[in-house]
């Protein structure tokens, strides 16, 4: 097995280390100075990013970035460009059980992307470098997704739609075809997007409506 390091400690690290060390040797993870309060994580020994060169070489280990989307994947996309910087290649991730046709269909995919179960990537699909899709989401054909970007589970992205670096697409959200949402667009859960997108946009889909029955009385 190849060695790597996950650079996070955080829950989404803990997710991500279930599928890699399935194919990976975890030999350590990383996390900045300022964060090592702890001497291990997960049975592994959690160093400190400031010394990964000297104890962890970039010509023996690779690395993969676990960081989430928090401020709208701005710290993501710095540890990400940290890492590329201090010399590490770092792997991409592809469940599975993601549908692509044999051969690929002329699909593109970058460094440091992690794409989890049952995602469906149509011919000509593009995906950036330090991208994450959760499970049951569709990129159909033609479409781009730039950098440092955040697919939740179910999102529907259809065809010839740009999603431009740093956007965040919240749980079963809709992008409609040939839509292009701008950089650091906030799509939240159930939206539907028909028309673009402005920079640093924030959506929110209206909230479910309870009616003044209970369940009980419902004949379904």
């Amino acid at each position: 097995m190849k060695k790597i390091l996950i650079f996070g400690n955080s829950d989404y690290a803990k997710v991500v280390t279930q599928y890699l060390q399935e194919c990976y040797e975890i030999v350590a993870y990383v996390v900045h100075r300022q964060y090592l309060n702890e001497k291990m994580f997960l049975n592994k020994p959690l160093v400190a990013f400031e010394d990964i060169c000297e104890l962890y070489p970039p010509h023996s280990y690779q690395m993969f970035v676990a960081i989430g989307y928090k401020q709208i994947n701005a710290i993501k996309e710095r540890i990400y460009k940290s890492v590329k910087e201090s010399g590490y290649k770092c792997i991409t991730y592809i469940h599975s059980s993601v549908r692509m046709i044999n051969g690929g269909g002329g699909v593109s995919i970058g460094e440091n992307v992690f794409i989890f179960e049952n995602v469906v990537l149509q011919p000509f699909v593009k995906i950036g470098d330090n991208v994450s899709i959760l499970p049951a989401s569709i990129v159909c054909h033609d479409s781009y997704i730039g950098d440092h970007c955040f697919v939740a589970s179910g999102v529907c992205i259809n065809g010839f739609v740009e999603v431009r670096s740093n956007c965040f697409l919240g749980a079963g959200s809709i992008i409609k075809n040939g839509v292009c949402l701008g950089e650091k667009s906030l799509i939240g859960a159930g939206c539907c997007i028909l028309k673009d997108t402005n920079t640093g946009s924030v959506y929110r889909s209206s909230d479910a409506i309870r009616l003044s029955k209970n369940s009980w009385d419902i004949n379904l």
